[in-house]
């Protein structure tokens, strides 16, 4: 196409589309170019550092940027230690679980749910038809999930007492203040707005303090597989 040219362009909505009034239908859409452009990329320098950063020459953004780089990559591999160790410690560990406890979860779970099909533009009634499901079934499949969270949750609250790990004066100050920064408001009205959610944050920072202590204590084992294709 050239600039000013208009084309009308056919497409199918996918089945799964989140809409059901469009869903699995073809459609037209009237396109126009109205300009093109072509990007110009800026010469790699210690101007280009300074617009973009706060660093005053590129030898100095490129080193902020190893550094970020690699602190991504190193809390991406803590996050995948720690899913590990949590399989393996809800795989080991086999005990009754409380009924409450697993119904409550699935009502969240149920809740997660509504609100994601509303998210997407459909009711729950439409989501539930679009999965062939009834809410009973719905719910029913979420159940082997739900009680492996309150397997974890339980396990980590047992390791975390054996610990005597808490949440601090200066971890929930340090948490209020991560808050106040998202949210552009003092900590002191942050920690008044959430109100009893306060002992839902202390639990938080007692389930991720738990968390990497054990990721610091794991031994980490080469997969035999990967180690295979490297060499």
């Amino acid at each position: 196409m050239t600039p000013g040219e208009s084309k009308n362009v056919e497409l199918r909505f996918p089945d799964d589309y989140p809409s059901p009034a469009v869903a699995g239908k073809a459609a037209v859409f009237a396109v126009k170019l109205h300009d093109l452009k072509e990007f110009e990329l800026p010469p790699l320098d210690d101007e280009l550092a300074k617009a973009v950063s706060t660093n005053q020459t590129l030898d100095e953004l490129r080193a902020d940027l190893r550094r970020r780089l690699s602190a991504v990559a190193t809390g991406r591999a803590r996050r995948i230690i720690g899913s590990s160790i949590l399989e393996r410690l809800v795989a080991e560990h086999d005990f009754a679980l409380p009924p409450s406890m697993v119904e409550a979860e699935l009502d969240r779970l149920m809740e997660d749910a509504a609100a994601a099909a509303a998210g997407s533009g459909a009711s729950f009634d439409e989501y539930l038809k679009r999965i062939e499901k009834t809410e009973a079934e719905l719910r029913e499949s979420y159940r082997g999930g739900a009680e492996s969270r309150v397997k974890t949750t339980l396990l980590i609250e047992q390791i975390a007492r054996a610990e005597k790990i808490t949440a601090t004066p200066a971890d929930i100050a340090a948490e209020l203040e991560v808050l106040s920064r998202r949210y552009g408001q003092p900590p002191a009205r942050i920690r008044k707005a959430l109100g009893n959610n306060l002992l839902s944050l202390m639990d938080g920072i007692v389930r991720n303090k738990t968390l990497e202590l054990l990721i610091d204590n794991a031994e980490v084992v080469p997969n035999e597989e990967t180690s295979d294709s490297a060499s």
